[in-house]
């Protein structure tokens, strides 16, 4: 009863910053929610898995994120992380055209690439080309130094989309070794990190949260619990 309790307060205060951000920045005329629409967290972070902006920063806003995007149905986390890794898909092509040591045949190679992934907004046939194992085996021959973008052999298709929604939904990411790692490194991480791994195979199979704990953050479930408590102490004050 009294765990009952306490997730019931948590999920409170994160609507209650739901709430809050909402009233900043007119957000649910830019994000155009649907009419009737209650600002549900489903509801609100459905919409904003196409405005991946917004939907970092409200999760950077919510005291409880993995409590959050625990509403979301698989299939629509699933296409949230997908949608994650195309982003850092087409930041690494383009990269690739900014860096003075790439050949003019790599450049050509990225620009035609980037022309054909970028159509349609991130469409299924936009990340299909963006991801292309084919495409990235190519380019690193034409470009050793180029960043890794495809999903590295021996990581599930989901797990490597919820790996990429970890630094946004995982509270304790920023305060890992790897917080400050560039997202491309992403594959390397997980295969070097048993924890990571842990992470995304729980919530692939059972939609479990509960691992994120294991990330080597420093902090314990009840360090958090008093810092956030504190916290809230200190607003209301």
């Amino acid at each position: 009863m009294a765990d009952r309790t306490k997730l019931r307060q948590l999920r409170k205060e994160n609507h209650t910053a739901l709430r809050d951000w909402m009233t900043r920045g007119q957000h649910r005329q830019q994000l155009n929610l649907p009419a009737g629409s209650t600002n549900t967290l489903l509801e609100v972070l459905t919409v904003l898995i196409e405005h991946r902006v917004a939907i970092h920063e409200l999760l950077a806003t919510l005291p409880y994120p993995e409590l959050a995007v625990k509403v979301l149905p698989k299939a629509v986390l699933l296409r949230w992380g997908d949608l994650e890794a195309y982003d850092v898909q087409v930041s690494a092509i383009r990269h690739v055209l900014l860096e003075e040591s790439a050949s003019l045949q790599a450049k050509d190679y990225c620009n035609t690439w980037l022309h054909a992934c970028t159509t349609d907004n991130g469409s299924l046939r936009d990340r299909t080309i963006a991801r292309d194992p084919n495409r990235w085996r190519r380019l690193a021959s034409l470009f050793p130094d180029a960043p890794a973008g495809a999903r590295p052999t021996g990581i599930d298709p989901e797990c490597w989309a919820i790996l990429h929604t970890l630094q946004h939904a995982a509270w304790a990411w920023e305060v890992t070794p790897w917080g400050a790692a560039p997202r491309t490194i992403l594959g390397s991480l997980y295969h070097d990190h048993p924890a990571l791994q842990r992470v995304c195979e729980s919530v692939a199979a059972w939609s479990d949260w509960g691992e994120v704990i294991s990330l080597p953050s420093g902090f314990t479930w009840e360090d958090r619990m008093v810092s956030m408590e504190t916290g809230l102490s200190a607003q209301a004050h």
